[in-house]
């Protein structure tokens, strides 16, 4: 087994506690951690709790929504880039087995992700015969 730079565990750590699921959480937790110190009644206690994640999910989706709106209005200036982006990366994927239903592509060493017929492209009906193409 590979051993970890300290610092490196440390980035993962800190990229974890900022992740969406961890993140609003963090003000509840302390909020709930002061109310049990201060000897608040649990009614008024709950109340609170549940009023400050409400607030924050809220602010979380009203954020995302304005994120959302200007990466739209960004799509046009990001297509290339992002489609440049996509195509390395995918030319730096190997096929590592193509079958009559599926094609498998190892991105990494052991990471292989497996396409079915359907993902790849729809199903084409053959042309009736003597139908011109």
């Amino acid at each position: 087994m590979e051993s970890v730079n300290a610092l490196t565990a440390l980035f993962a750590g800190a990229l974890s506690f900022l992740s969406p699921c961890v993140l609003p959480i963090v003000p509840a937790y302390l909020g709930r951690l002061a109310a049990l110190s201060a000897g608040t009644s649990r009614m008024r206690h709950a109340l609170l709790f549940t009023c400050g994640f409400s607030a924050i999910f809220i602010a979380l989706g009203i954020s995302a929504g304005y994120v959302g709106g200007a990466a739209g209005r960004l799509l046009p200036i990001l297509q290339i880039p992002v489609g440049v982006a996509v195509t390395i990366g995918g030319l730096h994927g190997s096929v590592t087995e193509v079958a009559s239903d599926a094609v498998t592509i190892e991105v990494a060493k052991g990471v292989r992700l497996k396409f079915e017929r359907a993902a790849i492209a729809r199903m084409q009906k053959p042309a009736p015969e003597g139908a011109a193409s």
